[in-house]
C-alpha cells in the first residue's frame, strides 16, 4: 500500500493552528504514520510520506517505510548538508562513535544500496545511517546523501523515542525541526528555489506574480511538489505533443496499477516490489534511480518519425498535465537520468527543449526526467501497435481482477494507436 497522511493530516494549515505544546506539534506527525504503519503487514512495504521543516532535506519530505526488521525514517540531504555530515560522521567514526555499515532495503530479501557510516545509540533504540554514495569502490549517485532511521518495531510507539531521535538529527544534521510542517517563510524559499531550477532563470528575472501561481501539489501518493497551472498549454503553444513511457514487460502494468503509478527505482527497492528493468544497475550509480524517464512525442515531427509502437508494442499514455511539474528536467538525449556533473549541467528546462522541437532539432531519443514517480491518475490510456497486444494487456488486466482504471473501464482504457501522431491526437483529445 503506498499513501500519504489523510487529508486533515495532509493540510499544515490545519496543524499550525493546534494549540498545543510545540514539542508535541513535531511528533504528532510522525507518531501517527508509525501507528498507521503498525497495523499494516508486508511484503510490499507500506510507504508514508511527510513534508518537513528541514532547511537541509531535498524536497523538504521525509518517508517513512515499514519493512521485516521494524521501520525506517528516511531523507536525502541536500548537497552542502551532505558535506557537513559526512565530515561530522567522518570525525566520529575516528572517535569510535560511528562505525562502517551498509544502507540497505529489507524486503523479502536485502539489496545492499551503498556503503554507509552508521551511528548506534546507546540504547539500542535506533540506528542513524548515512549513505557515502558508493559500494565496493564504485559510485552510486542515486545514493548520495540519503540518511535512514531505523527502529526495531517496539519502540516506535514511544514518544520519547522519537523526541530523541529528534534531537540526535539536531546534533548531527542541524535540523531543528525534522517531524514539523514548513512554515510559511520555508515554504516560499523553496517555491522560489523551485522556480528557478525549473526554469533555469536568474532571480532578478522572476516576478512575485509567477511564483504565486505555483502550488504545492502530492503529485503522487506521499510524495509533493510544485506545480505551475498552464505550464502545458504554454508548452503545447510550439506544438502538440504526447508524454510516453515504454514498458519492456507487458505484466508489468498490472504492477503499475497495483502500486499507483510507476515508481522509480529506488522507491520500488524501498517497498521491496520486483525491480528488474532496462538499466536498473546503471541508473542507481549514475543517479537516474531516484526518478522515472518518459518521451516526447511532438506531433511536427510525426511523419518523419515513421510507425509508433510496432504491432506488437504497447506503452503507456500520461496526460500532458504532468508537464506542470516543476521537479523534472529534459535532456535531448537518453541519459538514463543521470545526475553526473558533466551530462546534468547540461540539462534544459522544458521550455528549452520545446524551442529546441519548433527549430526542427528533436530527437527521438529525448528524455524527462521526473523525480519519484508518476502517479497512476496521471495516466491516460495503456497504448497498443495493434488489437493483438491490446486483447493480451485486457486479459491480464481482468484476470488479476483490474475491471476498471481512474474509473474508466479497461476496454476503453486500452486503446491502439498505430501511428504516433493517433498518440498525439488521443493525448490532446484527452487532456
Amino acid at each position: 500500500m503506498l499513501d500519504s497522511l489523510p487529508l486533515e493530516m495532509s493540510e499544515h494549515e490545519i496543524k499550525r493552528d493546534i494549540d498545543v505544546v510545540e514539542k508535541n506539534i513535531d511528533c504528532t506527525q510522525i507518531l501517527e504514520i508509525l501507528q498507521r504503519l503498525n497495523k499494516e503487514t508486508y511484503p510490499p512495504n507500506p510507504t508514508y510520506g511527510m513534508l518537513s521543516d528541514g532547511d537541509s532535506i531535498e524536497g523538504q519530505q521525509i518517508t517513512v517505510t515499514k519493512d521485516k526488521d521494524g521501520y525506517v525514517i528516511s531523507f536525502k540531504l541536500r548537497e552542502e548538508p551532505c558535506a557537513k555530515a559526512e565530515g561530522v560522521f567522518q570525525q566520529l567514526k575516528e572517535s569510535g562513535s560511528a562505525h562502517d555499515g551498509s544502507n540497505i532495503f529489507n524486503a523479502s530479501g536485502t539489496f545492499v544500496f551503498s556503503d554507509a557510516f552508521e551511528l548506534d545509540d546507546p540504547n539500542d533504540e535506533f540506528t542513524i545511517q548515512l549513505a557515502k554514495g558508493s559500494l565496493n569502490g564504485r559510485i552510486v549517485r542515486a545514493a548520495t546523501g540519503v540518511v535512514d532511521i531505523r527502529f526495531p518495531g517496539e519502540k516506535l510507539v514511544l514518544e520519547e523515542a522519537v523526541n530523541k531521535i529528534q534531537e540526535t538529527v539536531e546534533n548531527l544534521f542541524g535540523i531543528e525541526r525534522v517531524f514539523s510542517l514548513p512554515n510559511e517563510q520555508k515554504e516560499e524559499e523553496y517555491k522560489k528555489a523551485r522556480y528557478l531550477w525549473s526554469h533555469k532563470v536568474a532571480t532578478s528575472t522572476v516576478s512575485n506574480d509567477e511564483l504565486q501561481k505555483l502550488t504545492r501539489t502530492e503529485v503522487f501518493p506521499g510524495y509533493w511538489t510544485y506545480i505551475e497551472p498552464g505550464r502545458c498549454e504554454k508548452l503545447a503553444s510550439k506544438t502538440s505533443y504526447a508524454v510516453f513511457h515504454s514498458t519492456r514487460r507487458m505484466e508489468d502494468l498490472i504492477g503499475i496499477v497495483k502500486n499507483e503509478g510507476v515508481l522509480s527505482r529506488t522507491e520500488r527497492l524501498r517497498r521491496g516490489l520486483d525491480i528488474k528493468g532496462v538499466s536498473t544497475s546503471n541508473e542507481l550509480e549514475q543517479g537516474g534511480g531516484n526518478s522515472v524517464f518518459t518521451r516526447i512525442i511532438p506531433e511536427s515531427d510525426c511523419k518523419e518519425l515513421g510507425q509508433g509502437l510496432g504491432r506488437n508494442g504497447w506503452g503507456i499514455l500520461f496526460k500532458n498535465s504532468i508537464m506542470d511539474r516543476t521537479d523534472y528536467w529534459c535532456q535531448p538525449s537518453d541519459t538514463c537520468g543521470t545526475t553526473k556533473p558533466e551530462i546534468f549541467n547540461r540539462r534544459l528546462s522544458p521550455e528549452e527543449y520545446f524551442k529546441k522541437i519548433a527549430a526542427k532539432r528533436f530527437t527521438q531519443n529525448n528524455e524527462q526526467v521526473f523525480r519519484y514517480g508518476i502517479a497512476l491518475k496521471d495516466i491516460d490510456a495503456f497504448v497498443c501497435g495493434s488489437e493483438e497486444p491490446r486483447q493480451e494487456i485486457l486479459k491480464m488486466l481482468k484476470q488479476n481482477g483490474i475491471d476498471e482504471i481512474n474509473g474508466v473501464s479497461v476496454d476503453d482504457f486500452v486503446v491502439v494507436t498505430p501511428e504516433r501522431i493517433d498518440m498525439v491526437r488521443l493525448a490532446n483529445r484527452t487532456n
